[in-house]
Formats: structure tokens, sequence, C-alpha cells
């Protein structure tokens, strides 16, 4: 099993979606990524696919803080 194989493997992203959820605790449900968890089976299958091709492609996070 190749290194990437290992990091798309079911058990390592349940275990990276289990660290995301924790991440955003206390944060608004309807935040950056309630349609990414809404639809986490759909996600999940299209990252580990584009991740496998070589596709997937990361970008920097904007970040954006109003006064309040």
């Amino acid at each position: 099993m190749t290194f990437m194989q290992q990091l798309i493997s079911d058990e390592m992203m349940h275990e990276s979606y289990d660290w995301l959820c924790k991440s955003r605790i206390g944060h608004p449900p309807n935040t950056d990524i309630w349609d990414f968890r809404w639809n986490w089976e759909e996600n999940r299958e299209r990252l580990q696919q584009d991740l496998l091709a070589g596709s997937y492609r990361f970008a920097p996070v904007r970040q954006f803080r109003s006064k309040d």
C-alpha cells in the first residue's frame, strides 16, 4: 500500500473528519464548513478520488473578521 493509499484510507478520512468537527466546536453552526459536513459522504468520496488522482489542489484559507 502506498503512502497516498494510506492517507486516503477510510480510517484516516474518518479520523481527519473527526478532527475537523472537533476543531469547529463553539463556532456557529452555519459557518464555513456546514455544507461540507452536511454532504460528508459525497465529499469524502470525491476527495479520496481527487487525492489519489493527484488532481486535488490545496489553497490558502481566507479569514474575514468583523468588528464584533
